[in-house]
């Protein structure tokens, strides 16, 4: 009986130290993740070509959608750190990179949106003109 409980906690110790590797591992890699984001973001700072309106709006709202995953991500890291018992990782630049992206986002989605439906605007039929649709978009 004292062998079984002896193997269980080998095997529970061993498993232990496993998780903790693939933690660091995953953190290492988060960090990684992150740096290219903050890259990216910085990267819209220099972005004014109009005629790739499109693409940008779409590339920013794809690198937006990444840093709320990424946001989610560091959640869970820290809950698993603090069942390790380890001090939880601040990744509070994650909310100032989707703040930095923000005037961005804004700028090119509405840029799309606006050469999108500017001929409907200015040549169609002022009657089919729906108000609350103009406002939104």
């Amino acid at each position: 009986m004292v062998d079984i409980m002896r193997d269980a906690v080998n095997k529970a110790n061993t498993e232990h130290r496993e998780f903790e590797q693939q933690l660091k591992k995953r953190r290492v890699a988060f960090a990684e993740t992150l740096a290219e984001y903050e890259k990216a973001v910085d990267q819209f700072e220099e972005r004014d070509e109009i005629n790739r309106k499109d693409a940008l709006s779409k590339e920013v709202s794809e690198l937006a959608d990444k840093l709320r995953e990424a946001d989610e991500e560091a959640e869970d890291i820290n809950f698993q750190e603090k069942l390790f018992g380890w001090a939880a990782t601040k990744y509070g630049h994650i909310k100032k990179l989707i703040q930095k992206l923000d005037p961005y986002l804004t700028l090119w989605t509405t840029t799309a949106e606006f050469f999108d439906n500017f001929s409907a605007w200015m040549n169609g039929p002022f009657i089919k003109l729906d108000p609350e649709e103009v406002e939104t978009s």
